[in-house]
């Protein structure tokens, strides 16, 4: 899966465990996957008198209920596939009773000096507003599945057409499969959400969507090509869809915390 999208919902889902006493974030740099490449971390919170820059997802989630918020989402995004950094779309959103603060992830590159861990990105979350109510959370596990399943069998379909795509057809029915898994595992990022607080029926979409990410660059889905102009618009629908039922699957699936 896309490092920015896994490391936006596992913020928002071990914040989301942490703010109902169910989760913890101490050193989570150290402890959670979707962290592993970070040099650096800068995060900017709501202060009384003005915002304050933080340097660790503990000190951001102390700062949450200080600051009102209630509950995280992620929101967006209606951005193409992209296998550049900063364009996914997606943001978190911190609810409160008079509107939501939000959180735009940005991505650098550094390259100064030696890091034996492969350590390349430096990482912001600069704060912003939004007045009025918060949007409300975007959960239909029910829907969400079924679009994603349609989706895949789709891309499947086309994928059994071709004898050079038949990686990405075994792809597509593995993500099939963990829909049905009676302990589902994303393939990628498998602690993007915390161990409470998530169905199975959330967890299977998670790792279906983790599963069927094929978007990038070199070699990955979105840089396929044909020679003839009636299977490049197939290939385009059937991508456009696949992509907007796969982020809407890991939006739905990330929203889905139960406090209780």
């Amino acid at each position: 899966m896309n490092g920015e999208l896994a490391q936006a919902i596992a913020l928002v889902a071990h914040g989301n465990a942490t703010l109902a006493g169910r989760g913890e974030t101490r050193h989570f740099e150290q402890r959670n996957s979707t962290f592993q490449f970070i040099r650096s971390l800068t995060m900017e919170v709501p202060g009384r008198w003005r915002t304050r820059t933080v340097t660790s997802v503990e000190e951001w989630m102390q700062a949450l209920p200080r600051a009102g918020v209630e509950r995280l989402s992620l929101v967006g995004s209606g951005a193409p596939p992209s296998a550049f950094a900063n364009q996914g779309g997606w943001a978190i959103q911190g609810q409160t009773e008079r509107g939501a603060h939000v959180w735009h992830g940005s991505w650098k590159v550094n390259r100064d000096g030696i890091d034996p861990q492969a350590r390349t990105w430096e990482v912001s979350y600069p704060l912003g507003q939004r007045n009025g109510p918060a949007a409300a959370d975007d959960v239909d596990i029910a829907a969400a599945k079924s679009e994603l399943s349609a989706a895949l069998n789709q891309a499947s379909d086309f994928a059994a057409r071709d004898s050079h795509l038949t990686t990405f057809h075994s792809l597509f029915d593995r993500a099939l499969a963990l829909g049905e898994a009676d302990c589902p595992t994303a393939p990628y990022h498998a602690d993007m959400l915390p161990t409470e607080g998530y169905s199975v029926a959330a967890r299977q979409l998670m790792a279906m969507a983790s599963q069927a990410w094929v978007f990038g660059g070199m070699g990955s889905w979105t840089d396929l090509g044909f020679d003839d102009a009636s299977t490049t618009a197939d290939f385009q629908r059937v991508s456009a869809r696949l992509y907007r039922a796969v982020v809407d699957a890991a939006r739905s699936a990330a929203n889905a915390f139960e406090p209780g």
